[in-house]
This record gives structure tokens, sequence and C-alpha cells, in this order.
């Protein structure tokens, strides 16, 4: 517990800033951004909550330090509302920080792309912002974008958050828009790598990620039946930039996808999928 002073200090340090409409999630994290003067900045969506245990446990292992980045775990709760307060489970009694210095550990921090279970480091983060562009995915960008340059990673493992599964919910429903911004990521992670300084054998491996997400973004949220002609020759475009015209890629893999493109048969890229992933498109 504290005491009443202490808390009217911690007040006195937040800053609520009131927009006169919805601008998006990624306008709003922009202007949070752009206000914020603490060293690390993390993204808490409305509907979720952080473990009451939370502040003291980034305090102790993590501010002290000069991480770039610190993902953390998380716990799913299906809940009618957030607890008011609440220490969320973990199977460590002590949560255990462990740096991240290799290619797997780059994957695994990238493969949830959500900004909530991850810290960043302010100034690291520098003129880097979400693109209001994107409804959906914002968030995935955006860490691409920073993690591919962050040379100091480090994963905490331990659940600090908790994410309340909503029925309604933006990522629960399934317009056009998402089926676009879940296609257009995928090109723009791929620009996030070959920008980045990271050397070229971690690009090609990270380029196959690129590979997997092109299908995975698809045909694990959408059922055959659901993508129209529309978003199939969506898919096709971006397809093509990321399977034909990227060079991080083999010449003779690229000949191929481009034979693969030339057919443009919808139905082989669904058997190509099950013999892959080990799952067709109808997957719902």
């Amino acid at each position: 517990s504290i005491t009443t002073q202490e808390e009217l200090d911690i007040r006195a340090r937040i800053k609520i800033i009131s927009l006169n409409s919805n601008v998006g999630a990624a306008a709003a994290r922009n202007i949070g951004i752009n206000n914020a003067i603490g060293k690390y900045l993390w993204f808490v969506d409305s509907d979720d909550f952080i473990s009451r245990d939370a502040l003291s446990i980034l305090t102790s292992l993590v501010f002290n330090n000069n991480f770039d980045v610190v993902k953390f775990a998380k716990q799913s709760l299906f809940l009618p509302s957030p607890p008011r307060s609440y220490r969320l489970l973990s199977s460590f009694q002590v949560p255990m920080l462990s740096h991240i210095n290799d290619v797997s550990g780059l994957l695994f921090v990238l493969g949830h792309g959500a900004v909530w279970c991850s810290v960043f480091n302010r100034e690291f983060v520098g003129k880097v912002r979400f693109n209001p562009d994107f409804e959906y995915s914002e968030d995935s960008l955006f860490t691409w974008q920073t993690v591919l340059e962050a040379q100091n990673i480090a994963y905490l493992n331990y659940p600090l958050y908790g994410y309340m599964y909503t029925d309604g919910s933006l990522t629960s429903t399934k317009p056009f828009v998402r089926f676009k911004c879940y296609i257009k990521v995928v090109e723009e992670y791929l620009s996030a790598i070959c920008s980045s300084s990271r050397s070229d054998e971690v690009k090609r491996i990270l380029e196959k990620e690129c590979e997997k997400r092109l299908y995975c973004h698809v045909f694990y949220t959408y059922s055959y039946n659901e993508i129209t002609q529309e978003m199939w020759n969506m898919w096709y475009r971006v397809y093509k930039k990321v399977m034909v015209d990227n060079k991080l890629r083999p010449k003779y893999k690229r000949f191929i996808s481009k034979v693969l493109y030339t057919i443009h048969f919808n139905k082989f890229f669904n058997i190509a999928f099950i013999i892959r992933y080990g799952k067709g498109v109808n997957c719902n």
C-alpha cells in the first residue's frame, strides 16, 4: 500500500489528453508518444489491464537498464470486465529476465506483434510512429519497424498484462478493410527488413517469415468462401512483391513463384498451403 501523499505524487505525473473525436488507435498512440516524457513507452488497450505488480517489476528489472525493447508474457482472460486488482498467474515464482541475442529470439519477439506485450525505450523509438493508414495491424507494423533496429532486446518471462477477450471487439470482426491491412502489412514487413541494419543472413531468415505470413494472415482468418475476387487480386499483387520481386529470395524460388503467379489459380495455393503448413484455408 502507499500513502495518500505518495498517491498524489503519482497522480501529479499523469497527463490525460482528451480528444474531441475518435482518431483511431494509430493516431491516438502517436499523440501519446509525442507527449510522453518517461524513459519507456507502454501502450495499454482500453479494455485490458496490467497486473498489480507490473510497474514494480518493470522498475526493478527493466527501467534501470538501457534495453531498446522488452517483451513480456501475458495472460488471456474471458471475463465480463477487467478486475480492479489482479496478480496474473505464473508458473514462475520469480520474474525471469533474459537477453535476446540470436535470430530465433528475434523471431520470437516479432511473432506476437501486439505492442501491449512490450515496453519500448522512448529515446530508441525516436521518430518512428504508428501508420494511421492501417486500422488493423498498425501495432504489428510498429513492432517490426522498431525491433528490427533494436540492438538490446530482453524478454521477461512473467505475465504483466491481462488480455481481455471481448465479443464484438475490433479484432473479432472481419470486414474487407481488415483483409486489406493484413495483406498490406506483410509488404511493409518486407520493406522494414530490407531497410534494416540486420545482416543479409538474418534478413533472409526474416524474409521467410514474410512468406509464411502472406498465407497465414489470410487463411488462418478467412475461410475460402469469404475471400472475394477483389480480395484475391489484392493478395496476388502482394504475392508478386513478396515472392517474385523480392531479391532476398534465391533466383530459382523467384522463378517458381513467377510461374505460379502467372498461372493465377486460386485452388493451387490452397493445396500448397496444406502441404506447407498442414492446414487448409477453410480453417475457422
